[in-house]
């Protein structure tokens, strides 16, 4: 099939049956994963696309004019390869504890990149996006975590591609909690179709702010942004599940080494937590879906996640 642009890419991902992962862990559950790897570059190219298209709609980017966003590294990418494509200027401001592959990425599609320090978290890398927005002429703040463009996206195509894809068997999803708008998208989709559908979140151990209230730096990246989203529903998120960042870690080098699938952090969070729930003996036989955001070459940089250093040498 022959594309007439890159964003005509976009969407319509595959699922990936994770058979030998379940056979190891002995669970009794068909564990789909949706390889939003297969979009130009992760799952965050759809809410990029979504809310460019919604700013211009609503005639607040216009010609000539500048994005401005604070990211962990995949929706500035998105924003980033979109918005220059269109003709603007993207500044992406990122806590610098974010993998240093993503910032290589940005700066090769062209974002001017500003980085705050790791202190600071997701909520320093707002502060400086919200001064910029409003210092630089014809400049709008894309503010992600409380866009509704940005859930509504998902709930238009990611939720009814995962419907569609599992010809309506899926009894759980599972996701990570950083924007929340994919999870509170799909999910609306999703129990719209089937009300019985259990749509299950997760934060990092360490900082379980929704569900507890207690928050400090983490290495979760993607998720657990430091505050409650606006785009955040608990109508429609039925169980908040803690993973620990080593289970995460731990997870992605077992999906690579069973699989031959890398992923990126916060999928190895969503399938940790898909195989403890697979455990509960009232999910014997159910369908589970998990968001495969990005993939785990994005991360080789990140210590202590791969063994990407490991060299065998023999005299």
């Amino acid at each position: 099939m022959i594309y007439d642009s890159l964003e005509a890419m976009i969407g319509a991902t595959p699922m990936l049956r994770l058979r030998r992962l379940c056979a190891a862990h002995d669970v009794d559950v068909d564990l789909l994963a949706k390889l939003e790897t297969h979009n130009p570059y992760s799952l965050k190219d759809r809410p990029a696309q979504a809310m460019i298209d919604d700013a211009e709609r609503r005639g607040l980017l216009r010609p000539g004019g500048t994005i401005v966003e604070a990211s962990s590294g995949n929706a500035g990418i998105g924003l980033t390869w979109i918005g220059r494509g269109r003709g603007y200027e993207v500044v992406i401001c990122m806590s610098e504890l974010m993998s240093d592959d993503h910032k290589r990425v940005l700066r090769a599609l062209g974002a001017r990149l500003e980085l705050t320090p790791a202190s600071a978290g997701i909520r320093g890398a707002r502060e400086r996006a919200k001064e910029l927005a409003a210092s630089l002429p014809n400049a709008v703040y894309i503010e992600q975590h409380h866009n509704p463009a940005n859930a509504e996206c998902h709930a238009a195509t990611t939720g009814e591609e995962i419907w569609r894809g599992s010809a309506g068997a899926v009894d759980l999803l599972v996701h990570g909690l950083g924007t929340c708008g994919t999870l509170v998208g799909a999910a609306r989709t999703l129990k719209a179709h089937k009300p019985s559908v259990r749509c299950v979140g997760f934060e990092p151990a360490e900082a379980p702010l929704i569900s507890e209230g207690r928050f400090q730096a983490h290495r979760l990246l993607g998720i657990g942004p430091g505050f409650v989203p606006k785009l955040y529903d608990p109508a429609v998120v039925d169980e908040v599940m803690h993973v620990r960042v080593a289970d995460a870690f731990a997870m992605c080098r077992e999906v690579a080494d069973r699989e031959g699938l890398l992923v990126g952090i916060t999928t190895g969070g969503s399938i940790h937590a898909a195989l403890e729930l697979a455990r509960r003996p009232e999910h014997r036989g159910a369908t589970i879906v998990v968001i495969v955001a990005d993939a785990g070459k994005d991360y080789l940089s990140v210590d202590g996640l791969f063994a990407t250093d490991a060299v065998e040498r023999s005299d």
